[in-house]
């Protein structure tokens, strides 16, 4: 019989002990669990334990303990647990994608509670837990570039925001502060780059509201402009596109009440200059997951303001947009992913598939929603 910790009524009060009992001999052996847990459930399926849930210091727990009890020593028994399976349920992470699979990077849990960890997904839906931040953090955001992917601003899990940049190694497994900060601690920021040098930060979210800012950051000097958006705004999705960098939609302030936009602004740097937004989205649109393959940029779910909603009032879409950046026309997909998301959610752009990772109706979820971009199906 294994009894695999619980809850006694003095200090410690969550155990982290396995207790196995033989009843031929009356004797009780004990073993370390991985984890203090109580209110879990265990089973065991041909000589091995699995622990399901349960809470750890008033922390809810997702994920799935396997224990292995071996042959009987001198010792006693040689054991091992090991955690087998976790879902995913997080919102506001940064993500990037690097050879073949997302990255994420902290965010908000199940629980509410701010996270510093860095998982790995990959185009089929499997992941692995690569290690953790220095920080608890959530609303950053994350860019590929040069095999490393970097990781900027965000905030803490007190509320402060940060202007801090990161380098994660994927090959590496490595996660260093670059010591070349932003000029203000930021979160929900989006991001762009040229592919060689340049990240481009438009807008987000600062201390008391919104910034129109738009930092041009140097992976090998930092910070080397300074210029300005037409307006306040963040949750904006950004690429880089035949040196102009678009931007689309995102929430706005425009200096009497935020809104969300559905405009597609240019910004050249050549030139240091916006371009006039003659261009627009179907519907104004914000907090969607973005990302462009083939001089196509796609943005999936995220809040809407329909045509058709006559209460006014953004809902959570369900649809993806395809913005054509060489006709620079906007173009819904006929079908639905079948789900409606917003806040941060993630996808692998570059591969024929995408994966999203979302809060859905205010409850963070990980799904997979996949569209095969040769015939526009989704699954």
């Amino acid at each position: 019989v294994h009894i695999f910790g619980g809850r006694t009524n003095s200090p410690p009060y969550h155990l982290d002990t396995v207790y196995i009992f033989d009843p031929k001999t009356k004797q009780v052996d004990i073993g370390p669990a991985s984890l203090p847990k109580r209110l879990h459930s265990c089973t065991a399926i041909q000589g091995t334990g699995l622990v399901v849930g349960g809470s750890v210091d008033a922390t809810r727990q997702d994920s799935i303990l396997m224990y292995r009890n071996q042959e009987r020593g001198a010792d006693g028994y040689t054991q091992k647990m090991e955690t087998v399976a976790k879902n995913i349920a997080i919102r506001d992470m940064a993500y990037a994608y690097h050879e073949g699979s997302m990255y994420l990077f902290g965010g908000v849990d199940a629980e509410g509670s701010v996270t510093n960890t860095i998982y790995k997904v990959d185009s089929k839906g499997n992941y692995v837990i690569m290690g953790t931040m220095p920080n608890y953090m959530h609303g950053m955001s994350a860019i590929t570039l040069n095999n490393y992917i970097y990781v900027f601003g965000g905030k803490d899990d007190m509320g402060s925001y940060g202007n801090g940049v990161y380098r994660y190694d994927p090959v590496g497994n490595s996660f260093m502060d670059t010591n070349r900060n932003l000029p203000m601690g930021i979160a929900f920021t989006a991001l762009a780059t040229d592919g060689n040098d340049l990240v481009f930060v438009v807008g987000g979210e600062i201390t008391g509201g919104v910034t129109d800012r738009l930092t041009v950051w140097s992976a090998n000097s930092g910070v080397i402009v300074n210029d300005f958006l037409p307006y306040q705004l963040y949750n904006a999705r950004a690429t880089y596109y035949q040196n102009l960098v678009y931007i689309f939609g995102g929430t706005l302030y425009d200096g009497a009440r935020y809104r969300h936009s559905l405009e597609v602004l240019k910004y050249d740097f050549a030139g240091y200059t916006f371009m006039p937004a003659d261009k627009y989205l179907p519907e104004p649109i914000s907090g969607s997951a973005g990302g462009s393959v083939d001089g196509m940029m796609y943005l999936a779910g995220g809040t809407v303001l329909y045509k058709d909603t006559s209460s006014g009032i953004p809902v959570y879409s369900d649809r993806m947009l395809v913005y054509d950046m060489e006709t620079e026309t906007p173009k819904y997909l006929d079908m639905r992913m079948g789900l409606a998301f917003s806040d941060n959610c993630a996808w692998l752009p570059q591969s024929p598939y995408l994966i999203t990772a979302s809060e859905r109706w205010g409850h963070p979820e990980m799904h997979r929603v996949v569209l095969d971009r040769r015939d526009r199906s989704f699954s």
